[in-house]
């Protein structure tokens, strides 16, 4: 499935496709961003995404890995119908989304331990979303990828539609330059049952289907 219909409807899109941001695309600052498609050299269920910064006018939101202390994207309550927020693959990091000042704050958690370095003004706000590797690793085929000099990542996708952030998580093996080599398919580990992980929004946290 494409990119317009994980913007659409992407409960279905997330359980039919796997999507992969491409590493290259990354920056190290959060930014409001345009996400789009690469060319169809991959097989239909596997979509690779780009990410190209649009401060201050794009209709997405990246939020980076760093070393140290996260850094958080801030993102308004009620973002256009089909936004994506999205980060780099993980492999140990977790997913946390706060709510705090009429806004979400999405961040990439460095070895899921780096939060509490994260000084919030006024509080820390209502934690909306978190997801560690405690949920989404599986160590096994982990293991397998690992003996065969490739890594292992989780990708974390968040597509706001119907006043929900909808959740998706793929587990795709990548070379040492970055580039997807296979899919995991739908195992994501003890707690997650498909790549469509569930949804949420400043009310109701994290719900599973």
């Amino acid at each position: 499935m494409t990119l317009g219909t994980l913007r659409q409807t992407p409960q279905q899109a997330m359980a039919n496709t796997i999507y992969y941001l491409e590493p290259s695309q990354a920056v190290t600052v959060p930014t409001r961003c345009v996400v789009g498609q690469q060319g169809s050299q991959h097989p239909q269920a596997f979509c690779v995404l780009t990410m190209v910064a649009a401060p201050g006018v794009g209709i997405d939101y990246f939020f980076p890995y760093r070393h140290g202390v996260p850094q958080g994207m801030t993102v308004p309550a009620n973002p256009m119908r089909g936004a994506i927020a999205i980060t780099t693959g993980m492999n140990g990091c977790a997913l946390e989304v706060v709510f705090k000042n009429g806004n979400y704050v999405f961040y990439h958690d460095r070895n899921a331990s780096s939060m509490g370095s994260v000084a919030v003004p006024g509080g820390v706000g209502t934690i909306c979303c978190r997801i560690g590797p405690d949920s989404y690793w599986d160590a096994t085929w982990a293991n397998q990828v690992f003996s065969q000099q490739q890594v292992p990542q989780y990708q974390f996708v968040c597509v706001f539609v119907g006043n929900f952030w909808h959740v998706g998580c793929f587990r795709v093996a990548s070379n040492n330059a970055g580039t997807v080599v296979h899919s995991g398919g739908p195992g994501l580990g003890p707690n997650i049952g498909s790549s469509y992980v569930g949804y949420f929004n400043q009310s109701i946290r994290l719900m599973r289907p």
